[in-house]
């Protein structure tokens, strides 16, 4: 019986290590809001008010701390908080000295479907903006504001976990499915191997009974 529980434990390990897998949550990963992430630049800051609440929507910055092209988009941040502001959040990942973020980075640029190549990379609902120019402001003020009044806010963190439960899910239904089969087969294999022993036993013990009773 202990053999069949190892066996059993060894069965069911895949299926613990897919019930394992962790969704990806921001909170894992060090980021910085727009007031940090300025100051960590360099940048001296010129809205006059900003607050942060729950209705703004996300701007995922992947930067990095010395790079003049996103020290070109933070400073446009900057000039359109006191008008933008009401609408956004910036939620900012540097990457040049953070591993975990760079890593961040590549996968979810990979599920976008669009890789990045540098920084800034930047996400704002659906939208990618690879780098950043003059020419590329008015898409980036349009993005900000047509994601904060659409009634369904695309979040890529949410979509990303989203697929990966349902991917798990299936996987967990599926192994279930054969570690049951599998499972039963030996139980009823080693069921049937324990009985045939016993009658052999028991067929031993009929003959020496026999035997006995003719000495006899």
């Amino acid at each position: 019986m202990k053999k069949i529980a190892m066996l059993l434990m060894l069965l069911m390990l895949p299926m613990m290590v897919m019930a394992k897998d962790e969704e990806i949550s921001v909170s894992d990963y060090k980021t910085t809001g727009l007031e940090e992430t300025l100051k960590l630049d360099g940048i001296d800051i010129t809205y006059e008010s900003y607050k942060e609440n729950d209705k703004q929507v996300p701007i995922y910055l992947f930067w990095g701390n010395g790079c003049g092209v996103c020290k070109n988009f933070l400073t446009f941040l900057d000039s359109i908080t006191d008008e933008y502001g009401k609408y956004f959040k910036l939620v900012a990942f540097e990457v040049w000295y953070d591993a975990n973020n760079s890593n961040l980075m590549n996968t979810v640029s990979n599920y976008l479907g669009q890789p990045a190549g540098g920084v800034p990379y930047i996400i704002i609902g659906d939208q990618v903006f690879g780098g950043f120019s003059e020419s590329s402001e008015e898409s980036i003020k349009k993005a900000i504001k047509d994601l904060y009044d659409s009634k369904e806010k695309y979040d890529v963190f949410e979509d990303m976990n989203n697929v990966p439960k349902e991917v798990t899910n299936t996987h967990v239904i599926i192994w279930n499915l054969v570690f049951t089969l599998v499972s039963s087969a030996t139980i009823v294999t080693v069921a049937c191997v324990n009985n045939h022993n016993l009658r052999k036993r028991i067929d031993v013990l009929e003959s020496k009974m026999k035997g006995s009773k003719k000495n006899a």
